[in-house]
């Protein structure tokens, strides 16, 4: 893990037991590092998965194009309403 962290710098490390009961906080954890560091990126997709799931990268990638333009949509109307 520490050759993994060394060269690509990509461990959140929260200070709890990883273990299912702590699941909230460790999904808190990610949110509070993509809100830290991650915000000023415009055009990125943060998705947020355990070690026991598994994401279809082919199926997955096809879904962006789509999100991005939901997304595009909920901004103008977030927009609209200010």
């Amino acid at each position: 893990m520490q050759k993994e962290m060394d060269n690509y710098n990509d461990f959140i490390i929260g200070d709890f037991i990883d273990s299912y009961r702590n699941l909230t906080l460790k999904t808190f954890t990610g949110y509070k590092y993509v809100n830290e560091y991650c915000l000023h990126n415009k055009n990125m997709f943060v998705l947020i998965h355990d070690d026991d799931t598994l994401i279809n990268e082919i199926n997955f990638n096809s879904h962006i194009p789509m999100m991005q333009k939901e997304w595009d949509l909920t901004r103008i109307r977030a927009s609209d309403n200010t």
